[in-house]
């Protein structure tokens, strides 16, 4: 029985996986430009919005994320996307308060 499951799990390894299909409608421009505009910021790092917006293009799921940039905007998102909501920090200089620890 062992020389008989070694043999199948060779055989396994040495098939060809099915092809998977490529979606060539890909937005690839609103990527490029949200890569461009940290490399022109000198940023090696995007910050949370830039890539869930990313993810997002590619279909990935995350939680609906706005900017405000004031606080009247703040509020206004609030009411528009509906309580309880989450504030937080939008700076390239502050990337992830995890990260933030372990740097320091």
């Amino acid at each position: 029985m062992y020389m008989n499951s070694y043999q199948r799990n060779i055989e396994l390894l040495y098939e060809t996986p099915e092809e998977l299909p490529v979606d060539d409608s890909l937005p690839k421009r609103p990527v490029t430009a949200i890569l461009r505009n940290a490399a022109l910021g000198n940023r090696e790092v995007l910050t949370e919005d830039e890539a869930k917006k990313i993810l997002k293009y590619y279909d990935f799921p995350v939680v609906q994320t706005e900017v405000a940039n004031n606080t009247e905007e703040a509020v206004a998102l609030a009411r528009q996307l509906g309580y309880p909501v989450v504030l937080k920090i939008l700076s390239p200089q502050i990337i992830h308060k995890a990260m933030q620890a372990e740097s320091s």
